[in-house]
């Protein structure tokens, strides 16, 4: 097996890099996809793994499941596998994946029976505009994060080519309309803490 050609010259500051997947327009767009993600799931996936190469993490965590239908990979194993094919140099032993939830409440969920740890230390990898939720979210479920990675920063600081993309697509119309999910979304936490309601419709919306 190979190893992974991180930095050793130092302790890791985390236990855990966790990739939160984004699924946006799932369905139909991303079976047209070859490797079954969106843009801003890639981005999620390729900043996980050029962090990880700082030597600053022990392990990654990509975090997403069967959003888009059992017959295809989850976005847990499509993280990996994309990721993998762009940065081979990551020892598949040191990437865990959580491939059970369906949204971000059940994303918190199962990233807390995953980290069994109290004192873990955690870092979560997400796009600006999904920032405030998925923080709240952990930390309801006892999910102690340290720190938080945006890809609208971090992406195009790995991939300075790629700048232009990102500011453009963040400036696009579905971007905009996720943004207004976001926002009510996040008021919703305020007396559902736990986003059961999100949950089940989006558990009767998948049947």
């Amino acid at each position: 097996m190979p190893k992974s050609k991180k930095s050793h010259t130092k302790k890791p500051s985390f236990d855990y890099l966790i990739g939160i997947g984004e699924n946006i327009r799932a369905g139909s767009n991303i079976r047209k996809s070859s490797d079954f993600l969106n843009n801003l799931t890639k981005e999620v996936a390729l900043v996980c793994g050029n962090l990880y190469l700082s030597g600053d993490f022990e392990k990654i965590i990509f975090s997403s499941g069967h959003t888009s239908g059992l017959d295809i990979p989850s976005e847990a194993q499509a993280m990996k596998s994309y990721m993998l094919s762009k940065i081979p140099n990551i020892a598949p032993v040191d990437i865990l994946l959580e491939d059970k939830s369906l949204d971000t409440p059940t994303n918190a969920l199962e990233i807390s029976k995953l980290i069994k740890e109290k004192s873990a230390r955690i870092a979560v990898v997400a796009p600006m505009l999904h920032k405030k939720r998925v923080l709240e979210l952990l930390k309801t479920f006892n999910v102690n994060t340290q720190k938080f990675y945006d890809t609208d920063t971090y992406y195009p600081m790995y991939y300075p080519e790629a700048k232009e993309q990102v500011e453009k697509s963040r400036k696009s119309i579905p971007i905009k309309i996720e943004l207004i999910k976001e926002a009510i979304l996040n008021y919703e936490l305020k007396f559902d803490q736990k986003g059961k309601i999100p949950t089940f419709i989006t558990h009767i919306l998948r049947k």
